[in-house]
Formats: C-alpha cells, sequence, structure tokens
C-alpha cells in the first residue's frame, strides 16, 4: 500500500522504471500507462505523477508514452478538479490524459453496498439529470483554466470508471436511465469513458449479467443483460422510420450497411420530426 512515506515515492519510481523498460518496445496507440488508481486522500498527487512521470519519460521508448494521470482522493471528479486548480499536473508534458471516476449520486449508485447506500433509491429528476451536465462541465472549466494558466492545451479527459449497483433495478428500473445519460453525457463533451461493473455479491446476478468462473474460460458463452447493454453500446440506424417538416436521408455518412443518416433542417419547430421504434432516449 502507497502510504506517502519517503521510501515509498522510491519504490514507485523504481516500479514505473522496471514497467517502463520492460513495456517499451510495445505499441504507444495499444498500451497506455496509468500514474496510480483511486490514491486515498492526503497523498501529495503532484508528487506520485512527477515521481511516476520522471521514471517513465527517462525510459527509453517511452519519451512520448500517453500516460495518464488522476487527482488525490480516489480519482473522483472533485480530485481531478482540485489537481487542475492547485496546478498539481505537470503544464510540460504533450503525452497526458486526465481521468475521474463518477459514481454520484453514492447513496443511489452504491445502494447495494450497505455502507454507502439505502436500499430503494431511484434516480431521474431534472435537477439530477442537470447535475450530471453541471458535474462534467465543472472538469471542462478546471481543464480550461489549468491549460491557459500554463499556456498550453487542455488535456483529453478519460471518464475511468462509472456504474450503478445492479441492486438498484430491484426497486425501479433506473440504472438504465442513469448508465445512458452518463455515456451521452460524456461523449458530448468528448470524454473517453470505461464502464465499472458495479453488481451484488450474488452468482447470478453480477453486474451486466448472470456470472460464473466457466465464463473465463469460454467467455463466447456469457450472456449480458439488455438495458445496461443498449445503454452503455446502443447505436439505432434510421430504417423504417418516417419523417416530416424538411427532415430528409443525408447521403453523407451512409453507413457500412448502406443505410443512412437523417438530417434536421437548421431552423427546427413543432412541424419538424422523425420517428422510429425501440428507441430509448433517457429524457
Amino acid at each position: 500500500a502507497f502510504t506517502g512515506v519517503e521510501s515509498d515515492y522510491e519504490k514507485l519510481g523504481k516500479i514505473w522504471k522496471q514497467v517502463s523498460d520492460l513495456l517499451a518496445n510495445y505499441s504507444k496507440e495499444l498500451v497506455v500507462f496509468e500514474v496510480i488508481n483511486e490514491p486515498h486522500a492526503g497523498h501529495d498527487i503532484a508528487r506520485i505523477i512527477n515521481t511516476s512521470l520522471d521514471s517513465i519519460r527517462n525510459s527509453p521508448g517511452n519519451e512520448d508514452r500517453i500516460v495518464i494521470v488522476p487527482g488525490d482522493g480516489f480519482s473522483t471528479r472533485q480530485a481531478l478538479i482540485d489537481a487542475f486548480n492547485n496546478n498539481e499536473i505537470p503544464g510540460d508534458d504533450d503525452y497526458l490524459i486526465g481521468t475521474f471516476h463518477y459514481y454520484d449520486p453514492r447513496p443511489y449508485t452504491k445502494q447495494g453496498d450497505p455502507s454507502e447506500g439505502t436500499a430503494g433509491q431511484n434516480w431521474g429528476t431534472d435537477s439530477e439529470f442537470i447535475q450530471v451536465e453541471t458535474d462534467f462541465d465543472a472538469v471542462i472549466s478546471a481543464n480550461n483554466s489549468w491549460a491557459a494558466n500554463n499556456l498550453t492545451s487542455p488535456l483529453p479527459i478519460y471518464l475511468g470508471e462509472f456504474g450503478v449497483d445492479n441492486k438498484s433495478d430491484e426497486y425501479h428500473l433506473d440504472r438504465k436511465k442513469w448508465l445512458s445519460w452518463v455515456r451521452m453525457q460524456a461523449e458530448k463533451r468528448n470524454f473517453s469513458w470505461a464502464h465499472w461493473n458495479m453488481y451484488n455479491n450474488e452468482a447470478t446476478s453480477k453486474g451486466m449479467g448472470p456470472w460464473a468462473w466457466n465464463y473465463a474460460q469460454n467467455p463466447s458463452t456469457r450472456t449480458f443483460d439488455a438495458d445496461p447493454l443498449e445503454a452503455l453500446v446502443g447505436f439505432y440506424r434510421f430504417k423504417d422510420g418516417s419523417r416530416g417538416g424538411g427532415v430528409y436521408n443525408s447521403q453523407l455518412y451512409p453507413d457500412d450497411s448502406g443505410n443512412v443518416y437523417v438530417d434536421f433542417p437548421e431552423t427546427t419547430g413543432v412541424g419538424v420530426w422523425a420517428r422510429i421504434n425501440s428507441i430509448y432516449v433517457p429524457k
């Protein structure tokens, strides 16, 4: 465990030197480094980042390797904002990505863990939808201010974890809504993302579908629950729908099946519409 004593920083630097040397010849497009995952509150995150980067950048072949950097305090959204605001991320490295994890509001997303959540919580009021947008915009604002202060460009942002304990679906069907909205708001702001499988610790109810150890030997046999899967990777083609008010099929971006995307006129109103069946819209 990293406790922050002097010997820990020395050990951290040596670990990153060994890892960097070992992976120096690996593809820079396929292999990136993350200096630390969810450091506990109270660490010197600037020193953690700089110690790690010194070892990585001094390892031949890793001078321009992409490195993911968090804030202190379990890599939360606020931790990354604080790292930007406190200038704890170096502004002279052109190959960094900032990361944060998002589980707000925790009483809802963690309700399967009795130490953190209360069972039976729901999610989806207007203010809760808006709060996600406000939270993500705060990351962008801090990132832009950090970039201006360091005379550099804002960092790409990686939403490294987000998820809802599936205990929530025993009471309400809001997990799909939350997952879909968070994904949409991340992509709207060009955040890359990864879903973290929150789950009840039961053999038949783990994460996005039933789990047993035999799936590790034969992953192709595993099935997934339709709702979270659609929320995370749903993609819709406008194939047999209807439209009106100047909506037209655009030939600009045909997909691989030969179908087309639908364009709306620049000025839309009540008479402008398009409709197909079975599209999930969280709001």
